[in-house]
């Protein structure tokens, strides 16, 4: 008899439920969901379910003093999510965010002792774009080094244009011609007005 009430069919039932419930969890625990904007729009309940999610984000994103690469994944999903939600408020903080992320991770890595390295394979307007970012001196120093004349006089002519202030600060770096030839330069450049 105590087998039958066992087996009953809301016993059964009921076990098979607390199964199903976790196996789910575990499922869910384990595989990892690439995240797609599209995918929340068929989503039933997708404005609720989606401004959880967000909020969820957000209180995971919010007073940190530094992002990781695992904040940029959440930072990537609260812009996508923000966006799909139309909500322009939350998606200019996402972008700020992800670009002080992106600016931070550019200066930390244009102080570090690779940037040297890379120096050889970049352009000149990528040389002169990545001090302006990190106005680290050893790097201006090891790419003038590098340099062509040519490109020894663009870039004393962007320090000019960016640092008129301080262009007596980068002359070290230069001979006394190219600084007279870039003077004319700018000179010239004045008096035609372009």
């Amino acid at each position: 008899m105590n087998v039958k009430k066992i087996f009953s069919p809301y016993y059964v039932l009921f076990f098979l439920t607390i199964m199903l419930i976790l196996l789910i969890i575990i499922f869910n625990y384990k595989f990892h969901y690439s995240f797609d904007p599209d995918y929340i729009k068929t989503l039933s309940w997708n404005k609720r379910s989606s401004y959880i999610k967000q909020r969820e984000i957000l209180s995971k994103l919010k007073n940190k003093q530094f992002y990781t690469e695992k904040d940029l994944i959440l930072i990537n999903q609260l812009i996508s999510i923000s966006n799909v939600l139309k909500d322009n408020k939350t998606f200019k903080y996402a972008q700020k965010l992800k670009f002080d992320f992106l600016f931070n991770s550019l200066k930390d890595f244009s102080n570090s002792s690779y940037l040297f390295t890379f120096t050889k394979d970049m352009s000149l307007n990528e040389k002169i774009v990545t001090y302006l970012l990190s106005k680290n001196e050893k790097y201006l120093e090891a790419v003038l080094k590098e340099s062509s004349e040519k490109e020894k006089m663009l870039f004393l002519y962007m320090l000019n244009l960016f640092f008129p202030e301080k262009i007596q600060n980068f002359y070290k770096y230069f001979t006394k011609t190219e600084i007279d030839n870039i003077k004319l330069i700018i000179e010239y450049i004045n008096i035609k007005g372009e």
